[in-house]
């Protein structure tokens, strides 16, 4: 196999998905691998900074709780409330218990080699900072994280030759990688996904006809979108209706999964949309003894913009010349927050 079988994955990635290790994209890339025996490289600050953000993201999740359970105080009166019964801190321990667990699952699929700092030369790495040299920039110029992982990426290959792939939507990795030819850049699960798959034929054709005419595959993504569930930045308890996405504003393909007469695709991309909405005015409200007593209503079309991610299940023939139709679309969210306001609301 020409694609690597030694990777290294960023913590953007993982960032990006919202550390959701069933997110469609993510489910997609662990049918992508299954049967492959690969190697995952962990240096330590990289794994520091997993579990660092999923600390931080518990604790936010927690304080969302708490910020909603100001606004409706009869959110208590919920008998699987979460906050009920527990304190804050203890609640924070439980959500992050689950979310290691899951990451815990996820490594499972690999050979895990954890990267210390045993053989990474400082002096390199100073003169990396010095010269701005990617994975430090004129705009990052503090990422020793970043370039203490790099620096035991490149160590590790000195006693293990061949190529690494290196996972990762940050720029800086990319622009690094160009100097180290044993290190090749995918900017996402789905393109290293693709590349295990590109010994298909079809893949080449699948892609040429997506870059013809995708206007199937977009409307089922509207469709889907549209489909989903929205609530309101300013007040959860709003009313969203009649939504509508309006346009992409950019949309990536990659085949991950192939079949006899069906492929499957991954997609990320952002789209703009509309959404008629209505809820109380929370700024205006008068607060006594906790209770909130909004004095005014918002109605009106609100436009804002969304990040969209997830698979696709299209019929295929003609070894990918010809796309039949689209069977089916999962998205990564089932849920978007709408946080702005209508351009010309009515009170």
């Amino acid at each position: 196999m020409s694609v690597p079988t030694t990777l290294f994955i960023d913590t953007s990635i993982f960032y990006e998905a919202g550390y959701n290790f069933e997110a469609a994209r993510v489910v997609a890339f662990k049918e992508a691998i299954n049967g492959i025996d690969l190697t995952l490289l962990m240096p330590d600050p990289t794994s520091r900074e997993i579990h660092r953000h999923i600390s931080d993201r518990s604790a936010s999740a927690v304080k969302s709780l708490e910020g909603a359970a100001r606004r409706a105080p009869f959110l208590y009166k919920l008998s699987s409330w979460p906050l009920n019964g527990t304190n804050p801190t203890r609640l924070k321990s439980q959500i992050e218990e689950i979310a290691n667990q899951a990451l815990s699952s996820f490594l499972d699929l690999f050979q895990v080699v954890e990267l210390k700092y045993d053989g990474v030369d400082l002096h390199e790495i100073m003169n990396w900072y010095d010269c701005r040299r990617a994975p430090f920039s004129e705009k990052k110029k503090k990422e020793f994280p970043d370039a203490l992982a790099l620096a035991s990426i490149n160590h590790y290959h000195a006693s293990n030759p061949g190529n690494i792939a290196i996972i990762s939507k940050d720029k800086d990795f990319s622009v690094a990688c160009e100097r180290y030819p044993h290190l090749l850049h995918f900017a996402s699960l789905a393109s290293f996904s693709e590349a295990i798959k590109s010994e298909d034929k079809r893949v080449a054709s699948i892609r040429e006809t997506l870059d013809v005419n995708d206007n199937d595959i977009r409307a089922a993504i509207a469709d889907a979108f549209n489909n989903s569930g929205f609530s309101i930045e300013a007040d959860w308890d709003g009313e969203v209706y009649e939504s509508d996405l309006t346009e992409f504003n950019h949309l990536d393909y990659h085949v991950v999964g192939l079949g006899g007469d069906t492929c499957t695709i991954a997609f990320e991309g952002d789209a703009t949309y509309k959404a008629h909405v209505s809820y109380d005015d929370y700024d205006t409200a008068i607060w006594d003894g906790g209770e909130a007593y909004p004095m005014h209503r918002i109605e009106g079309t609100a436009k804002d913009t969304a990040d969209i991610s997830g698979i696709a299940k299209l019929r295929i023939s003609n070894n990918g010349e010809k796309i039949g139709g689209v069977d089916n679309v999962i998205l990564d969210q089932s849920d978007f927050t709408i946080t702005e306001v209508p351009e010309e609301p009515s009170r």
